[in-house]
């Protein structure tokens, strides 16, 4: 749903997506505290599926302040979601699997927002300046991930011995805040 108000035009979008298994299932993730002695967890119909908010959104505005410059704004906002490894949504940090390992890892990875803005001065009518500025306020969150065994202490020494692996989360950070300035030129 969008429109225009005068100079200024907007963009708004949400999505609510339930996403959840259909069926039972046994699955490999000794990682997890509910996991058993040989390392599976029991997926029940019902469960989320990994790495897929319940709830996002997104907010664009776009403002013309002459006719040959604009400035805009986009918010982009997303629930929390399990991580892989958590497919029966049940994982406890600092529980122990059937295994007798510590879960140190929660399974999952927490919602965030963040603000992008950009502004374009059009040249002519085939050339712009542009300036872009991504994760405006340097948000640091994470958009996927899985609950594993970690090889690493925290220095990032490797620990060679299995026994000494921890289960936790290893998730993919978000891009930091970025500046992009640049010229786009249009053939035609």
């Amino acid at each position: 749903m969008g429109g225009k108000f005068g100079r200024l035009g907007w963009h708004v979008v949400y999505s609510f997506v339930d996403a959840i298994y259909q069926s039972n299932f046994l699955l490999n993730g000794e990682s997890n505290s509910t996991a058993d002695e040989n390392g599976d967890i029991q997926v029940t119909a019902g469960s989320r599926i990994p790495l897929i908010p319940r709830h996002t959104g997104r907010l664009v505005l776009d403002y013309e302040v002459t006719d040959h410059w604009n400035i805009g704004a986009n918010v982009i906002a997303a629930a929390g979601s399990f991580l892989h490894g958590d497919e029966n949504n049940a994982n406890q940090a600092g529980g122990t699997n059937g295994e007798g390992e510590s879960v140190v890892g929660s399974g999952r990875i927490s919602g965030y927002t963040v603000l992008n803005m950009n502004s374009t001065y059009h040249i002519g009518k085939a050339a712009d300046l542009f300036v872009r500025v991504v994760n405006v306020l340097d948000r640091h969150y994470a958009t996927a991930g899985f609950l594993t065994s970690n090889t690493f202490n925290p220095n990032g020494s490797f620990r060679a011995d299995p026994d000494d692996w921890t289960n936790e989360n290893a998730v993919s950070p978000a891009q930091p805040r970025a500046v992009w300035v640049g010229m786009r030129y249009r053939w035609e």
